[in-house]
């Protein structure tokens, strides 16, 4: 595996992050325009609109150019969902293309898929504060006791070097 790969791998995964962090503000706008009474693709051109500009609204303006071109809603969001492979993100996508295809209503259940998101976006992020403090052992070790060490005992070894402690 060469640098180049590894790098690729890094940014993609940090792409799917940005993303997998911006869906559940997404989906509550996409609730709270379906439950107004409006359509999915309605739902889109308001994110695209007036959502926070980031990764998701781009993607989702690609979403939108397909729908224009005449693809199907299920192929567009298929389409995205290739995109990424990410599960959260897949799942999401299934769900709005399940509720799609068969023509249930969409708002309860995208308010539930943004809370377990953020559920899942909270655990993560609770994952990474546990292991910090194991991560910042190793400056600890490294620079700050050596430093502690050599300030504490250096006056005494010095002494040593001069004839010992004589009081």
């Amino acid at each position: 595996m060469n640098w180049k790969s590894l790098r690729h791998y890094h940014r993609c995964k940090r792409r799917e992050e940005q993303v997998i962090c911006e869906l559940p503000d997404a989906l509550l706008l996409f609730a709270t325009v379906l439950r107004a009474g409006l359509d999915f693709q309605t739902a889109l051109c308001y994110y695209v609109r007036w959502g926070p500009p980031g990764l998701l609204r781009q993607e989702l303006e690609r979403v939108l150019a397909d729908l224009s071109v005449g693809t199907s809603r299920v192929q567009a969001l298929g389409k995205l969902s290739s995109r990424f492979s990410s599960t959260a993100f897949s799942d999401t996508l299934s769900i709005i293309q399940q509720g799609l295809r068969l023509g249930s209503p969409l708002s309860p259940l995208l308010f539930s898929q943004a809370q377990q998101l953020r559920q899942m976006h909270f655990y993560r992020l609770e994952a990474k504060a546990a292991q910090a403090p194991f991560k910042m052992l190793i400056p600890l070790f490294l620079f700050i006791f050596p430093a502690i060490l050599l300030i504490l005992f250096g006056p005494l070894w010095l002494s040593f070097q001069q004839g010992g402690l004589n009081a």
